[in-house]
């Protein structure tokens, strides 16, 4: 693979995990509410406390036909959380880790396409170089599980 193409790939593959994020922000403020509106921003970087421990949750996805939302903590490689919401949108019972089935290193950002979720690590990082830079998943909300993982290394 040439010098170039090494270097595009993380940026294209940022790019798509933007993408699918910010089309599945847009799609489910549509579908509650028949118009779209813009989401809350949340400060990057810092530790959130929720009932059972403190996690870098730099990356969340809604699970669709469920009250619950999966979530990355950086710190975490072959993990990610599961986390049940109140009608407030708070911490509704305890997290609970859902091993990925694969390592992804420093866990940056999370999405989801209508089938799989994505996971997708620090690239700028030389350890990211040795595990995987993006990973993806199907979800079991009823099981809470993750199968059918599959994953890329090798693209910093």
């Amino acid at each position: 693979m040439s010098y170039r193409a090494k270097a595009i790939l993380p940026v294209a593959g940022m790019l798509v995990v933007f993408g699918c994020a910010v089309l599945s922000v847009v799609r489910e403020a549509q579908g509650e509410s028949g118009r779209a509106t813009a989401p809350r921003p949340v400060a990057a970087g810092s530790m959130v406390a929720f009932a059972g421990g403190m996690y870098e949750a730099s990356g969340v996805a809604h699970v669709p036909g469920t009250d619950g939302v999966l979530f990355v903590d950086d710190g975490r490689p072959d993990e990610i959380f599961w986390m049940r919401l109140s009608d407030g949108r708070a911490q509704a019972g305890e997290i609970r880790p859902i091993k990925l089935g694969a390592s992804v290193v420093d866990k940056e950002g999370m999405t989801y396409d209508g089938t799989h979720f994505y996971v997708v690590g620090s690239l700028s990082k030389y350890k990211a170089a040795d595990g995987a830079g993006l990973a993806r998943f199907r979800f079991d909300p009823a099981g809470q599980r993750a199968s059918g993982t599959e994953s890329v290394a090798g693209l910093k």
